[in-house]
């Protein structure tokens, strides 16, 4: 097991500790070696606008992008400097659940914070639409997070293997 997939494995493991979906993870990604490797990009910028960044140059389709989004913002907090509802995306932020897009649905009305990404999620019909569903579904949610989790993190990783992969073991192991 390689520290990139540390890494990996520890975001799956948080999303389950929090109470999300269970997702099926395979080892093999390959560590970065040495600067000329290293991913290169913007300078962090504040509310988590990099990882929306990041995730719009994708091309996701819309119910990919929605839950993405909102595994982001349902747990967690968007700044440590603050305290109470203006410091997190919703009411429990140790909790991964669709209360986010709950919230999303209120706009100016919700108590805590929305980012301008939040605000412009509300204002595209089609990611709208998965906004609506994910409030009403939250089993829907937690399956399409987890798709889109697992292929985002296998993006660009050949050779990847898993227990639950039948076809790649080798008397039992590998």
């Amino acid at each position: 097991m390689t520290h990139a997939d540390l890494i990996q494995l520890a975001g799956y493991a948080a999303v389950e500790y929090c109470g999300g979906p269970q997702m099926v993870f395979k080892m093999g990604r390959e560590d970065i070696s040495g600067e000329p490797n290293v991913v290169k990009h913007e300078k962090e910028t504040i509310f988590n606008s990099y990882n929306v960044a990041q995730l719009s140059k994708l091309n996701l389709a819309p119910e990919d992008y929605v839950a993405l989004i909102g595994g982001c913002h349902t747990i967690g907090f968007h700044s440590l400097d603050t305290k109470g509802a203006q410091a997190r995306w919703t009411m429990n932020p140790m909790i991964f659940d669709n209360t986010y897009f709950k919230e999303a649905m209120l706009r100016d009305k919700s108590r805590y914070f929305k980012s301008e990404a939040d605000h412009r999620m509300m204002q595209n019909n089609d990611t709208k639409a998965w906004v609506e569903k994910y409030a009403d579904d939250n089993d829907l949610f937690f399956a399409n997070y987890a798709k889109a989790h697992v292929a985002l993190s296998e993006l660009n990783c050949f050779d990847l293997m898993g227990e639950m992969n039948e076809e790649e073991r080798i008397d039992g192991g590998y």
